[in-house]
Order: structure tokens, then C-alpha cells, then sequence
């Protein structure tokens, strides 16, 4: 960004009509910055660890509930239940309770707010554990999904990986990725390859899920991570967000290949492939929880 004189920015503001006499600095700097650059503001405080982990159930309850043609529908009452109790309110519980007790330790606050040390964390010990499960995995299956992809065999994901050990393993590549990725942004060039790697593990794993989720969280990541945006990067997300829209439906009707989404969901077959795999891939694991606690009643007893 190109610096001015103090004087010659409240000059400009002025001959729009902006009375400047009760602005300091900071506020003269960031006005300016806001209407003749190309960079804008934005307010870290909204970019907090509860928008995150709230956000995507929000916007998936507010899917779900508001067109009563779609499948899933008659679901939205228990799954809005099953959000509230189980899974938000615990979380909020959680979160806000342990942020009272982090900030009344004294001397704790100020080692927060000064960031985490993640270059103190060794990733390599769960580095070695990924490789290790994922080797297994591998030999077990064999081979890596995207090659039977490419080669149009009978195998997929949902095959891929050993019960439960799977979902700890995709648990600790998703920490390794951004503990990576904001190391690298931070300055450690050496990172790069082995963010490319982390990065890569979707692709070779043919998941548009994995895929999805890793862009959505190194996107958090970033945007929480820098103060302010180029509008440059805002026109390339708009533009990059209808083609991941369709995009995610047309790779989904190419492997769906003879099976037909809207007959399966039992709906119109008119309504366009690309939102009904988008509405069950955000919709689905609530409907699932839902269904399942509908089934299966949760026992408290600890017998």
C-alpha cells in the first residue's frame, strides 16, 4: 500500500464531504485504506472458534428446514433437538467455561492473547502415526482410492480404511494440516512440501468429503489468521464458489454413474443434481444423528 502524509489523506476525505476533526489517526488510516484502496477491514472478533464450529450447523438446520418438498424434511424438529442439546450447548458450555477459567488464572491471559506457540509443538510423533496408520490402510485396501477411480474399478472411499481407526486418523491429518499450513504462513518455507502432502491426502483418497472439509477449515484459517482482505481475493471466492458448487454435483453424477440421486431421495428429477448433493452432503449427518437417537434412545446409565 502505497503511505501519504497524514495531511493529504484528511485533504481527500475532506472533499468527499467527510468531516475528519474528531478522527485520530488509526481511524484517518483506516477509512482511507477502506475507500482508495484495494484492501478492506474486517472484524477479527466475529472469527472465533464458536462462528466456526457453530456456522456450518446453522446453515445446514437452516437447509433442512426451510423447504418442506425436500426428502429430508420431517426431520428438521429432531435434528434441530439433537443440534441444540447435544452437540451446541455442550460445546458453548464447554468453550465458555474453559475460557473463564484460562482468563482468571493469572498470567494466563496475556500468554493467550500473545497467540499459540505452535513452532513448540512437535507434529512429527503424530506425523508418524498418521503415516504408520495410513500405510495400513493402504496394503489393507490396496492400493489408494484415486487409482480405481482413474481406472473406473468397483472400490471406493467408503471401503477405504479400517473402522473407527479411520476416523482417528483423518482426525489427526486434519491437525497436522493446519498446524502446517499457519507455520508455513508464518514463515517456515520448509513446511511447503509437506503442506503439499497434507493437502494432496484428499485427492489420493478420491473424497470430495475430505476435500471439502480441508478447504472449509484452511479457509477459517486464513481469514482468521490476517486483518485485513484484498477485494481481488473476494471476487476470486465468489467466482471459485459456483464452480466448487456444480463442480461437486457433476463429480458426484460421474460416479453415481446408472444411479439417480432424485430417484433415490424419491423427488422431482428436475431439480438440479448439483443442489441435491450439495443438500445431502450438508444435511445428512444431522439427519443421520437424528434418525439413529430416534431409533436407539440414548441410555444414561453407566452400567
Amino acid at each position: 500500500m502505497i503511505k501519504m502524509p497524514l495531511k493529504d489523506i484528511i485533504e481527500k476525505i475532506t472533499k468527499l464531504g467527510v468531516k475528519a476533526n474528531r478522527m485520530n489517526s488509526n481511524k484517518l488510516l483506516s477509512l482511507y485504506t477502506t475507500y482508495f484502496t484495494d484492501m478492506f477491514e474486517i472484524d477479527t472478533s466475529y472469527l472465533s472458534p464458536v462462528m466456526w464450529f457453530c456456522g456450518p450447523f446453522v446453515l445446514a438446520l437452516i437447509v433442512l428446514g426451510t423447504n418442506d418438498q425436500m426428502p429430508f424434511y420431517d426431520y428438521y424438529p429432531k435434528a434441530l433437538e439433537v443440534t441444540v442439546l447435544y452437540i451446541l450447548f455442550p460445546f458453548l458450555l464447554c468453550y465458555f467455561s474453559g475460557m473463564f477459567v484460562l482468563f482468571s488464572i493469572s498470567g494466563i491471559k496475556s500468554h493467550v492473547n500473545s497467540g499459540i506457540q505452535l513452532n513448540l509443538i512437535r507434529i512429527k510423533p503424530f506425523l508418524i502415526i498418521w503415516l504408520l496408520i495410513s500405510a495400513v490402510e493402504i496394503l489393507m485396501f490396496p492400493g489408494l482410492p484415486i487409482f480405481y477411480a482413474v481406472a473406473g474399478g468397483s472400490k471406493t472411499y467408503a471401503e477405504f480404511g479400517i473402522p473407527s481407526v479411520h476416523g482417528v486418523a483423518n482426525l489427526l491429518w486434519l491437525i497436522l494440516t493446519m498446524i502446517v499450513y499457519i507455520r508455513w504462513r508464518r514463515g517456515e518455507n520448509d513446511m511447503r512440501w509437506l503442506l503439499i502432502g497434507l493437502v494432496s491426502w484428499p485427492i489420493l483418497c478420491a473424497s470430495r468429503g475430505l476435500f471439502m472439509i480441508m478447504a472449509f477449515i484452511l479457509l477459517s484459517v486464513y481469514l482468521t489468521l490476517i486483518h485485513r482482505i484484498k477485494l481481488k481475493f473476494v471476487l476470486l471466492l465468489l467466482i471459485a464458489m459456483p464452480i466448487i458448487y456444480f463442480g461437486f454435483g457433476y463429480i458426484g453424477e460421474i460416479r453415481a454413474k446408472d444411479f439417480s440421486l432424485s430417484m433415490a431421495l424419491r423427488i422431482s428429477d428436475e431439480i438440479s443434481p448439483a443442489w441435491l448433493w450439495f443438500y445431502v452432503y450438508l444435511t445428512s449427518p444431522l439427519v443421520n444423528l437424528a434418525n439413529t437417537l430416534e431409533m436407539v434412545p440414548p441410555s444414561f446409565s453407566l452400567v
